[in-house]
């Protein structure tokens, strides 16, 4: 039961059950059928008896209008019966078939005894009636107590199972993995502490492996360095060639350590939103024949070939950074070139999708090479990953994760997945303005 609805039967069972208790109370009190109803009755019928026995009027009683039979008296003979035709021997059964309530009233001129009769069981029933009129207001207020109580405790247990998960976490303590019962709204408020404490574990992660690619990616190339420098200061270089080759080698270095270095900044700058998005409405069809005409002469350089498959209708205004596309698809198409075998061939493919209805540019990079496991293909956006097939280890892992960046910045997505026989990266690109747009 969610939260609402235990604050409405909370508050209903607070305003209707004491009305329903009072109304039913009141019906039983007023239906003449309880003890304390029978016993008014008999008290006043008696006063009114005994008013006329005390006015010494007892040799010729009134006719006593009432809802019971009564019976008078006096010294043990009858003098009084509200039945006609009632004999002196019948009294005996008459008493035996009622309940009687009698009273005793001595006057100068005897001993008065009056009988009221009412029917078998009236009395014990008007009695059961005068409790159960006590224990139904009782039982009531007992439930709605009770009510009362298990939805504050349920309230209370889960309040406090929220704090107690809320004050982990701003401790920095990520590990505790706690379960929330139940599909009421706790449970919703519970479900997302959890989903927050999985991100903040998971940026932690990402914050210790950054950490531990950046030592490593930046301190492998900086030791060799230092090390081949040590070795001209120590002589270790007797020659002029040996001094040349320790030179070049340390220009290599240093162009290795700079690209990494610069790398890093970028995918720092992303990743903080420092980059300063610049989109601007703009013709990506000639934006993308213009980039694949540059790029399509590093590709036959590296002893590659390139096709371009171009799927979209002329003039197709979007609205994007031109600068950060281009660092998104060299990204890939580097990547390409890295890791597919010589005179293959690197393929960009552009065409409309549609993703939850909404229109979308979709950019593929394909490039022949062997299948990565599932556990490489989860692992393939994540910075400072490099899968083991052949990997070329000049880079930092990173080319891929400033892909899925880029594509973030432009509402769309970064996607692999091996068809036959190929690499396909996917970068996908949110259509602003409809697709059909043109200049």
């Amino acid at each position: 039961m969610n939260l609402k609805r235990q604050i409405i039967l909370l508050i209903a069972g607070i305003l209707i059950i004491p009305l329903v208790s009072i109304g039913i109370v009141f019906t039983i009190l007023m239906s003449n059928e309880t003890a304390e109803g029978l016993a008014f009755e008999y008290r006043h019928d008696s006063h009114l008896i005994q008013g006329w026995l005390d006015g010494e009027r007892s040799a010729d009683f009134p006719t006593i209008k009432t809802d019971q039979d009564i019976f008078i008296e006096l010294d043990g003979r009858l003098v009084f019966s509200s039945i006609e035709g009632l004999e002196p021997a019948q009294m005996a059964q008459i008493l035996a078939d009622h309940d009687v309530l009698s009273s005793l009233y001595r006057v100068a001129n005897g001993e008065y005894r009056i009988y009221h009769l009412y029917p078998a069981q009236s009395w014990q029933i008007a009695t059961n009636n005068s409790k159960f009129a006590l224990l139904v207001p009782t039982t009531l207020i007992l439930f709605i107590a009770s009510m009362a109580g298990w939805i504050l405790r349920s309230m209370h247990l889960k309040v406090r199972q929220l704090v107690t998960t809320t004050q982990t976490i701003a401790r920095g303590d990520l590990s505790q993995n706690p379960t929330f019962e139940g599909k009421d709204e706790f449970f919703l408020l519970g479900e997302s502490l959890e989903s927050m404490r999985q991100q903040l574990k998971n940026d932690q992660d990402n914050r210790t492996r950054l950490l531990m690619g950046i030592s490593h990616d930046l301190k492998t190339p900086l030791a060799s360095i230092i090390g081949y420098v040590q070795a001209i200061q120590d002589g270790l270089a007797k020659t002029d060639a040996t001094r040349a080759k320790y030179i070049d080698i340390i220009a290599v270095k240093s162009e290795l350590l700079d690209s990494r270095i610069r790398a890093l900044i970028e995918f720092v700058k992303l990743e903080t939103s420092q980059w300063q998005v610049n989109k601007k409405n703009q013709d990506l069809n000639a934006y993308i024949e213009t980039w694949f005409a540059e790029l399509s002469n590093d590709i036959e350089v590296s002893g590659r070939f390139s096709a371009l498959s171009n799927g979209l209708p002329s003039n197709l205004a979007l609205n994007f950074d031109s600068e950060l596309l281009r660092r998104g698809l060299d990204n890939l198409v580097s990547n390409a070139i890295k890791y597919s075998p010589l005179e293959s061939t690197v393929y960009l493919a552009i065409h409309l999708v549609s993703h939850n209805g909404d229109p979308e540019v979709q950019l593929q990079v394909k490039n022949t090479g062997m299948p990565y496991s599932t556990g490489q293909q989860k692992s393939l956006f994540q910075a400072f990953y490099r899968a083991d097939n052949g990997r070329n280890k000049d880079g930092m892992g990173l080319g891929l994760t400033v892909v899925e960046k880029v594509a973030q910045l432009h509402g769309g997505r970064a996607h692999y997945q091996y068809l036959d026989e190929q690499h396909v990266f996917s970068l996908t690109l949110a259509c602003l303005t409809p697709p059909a747009t043109i200049f």
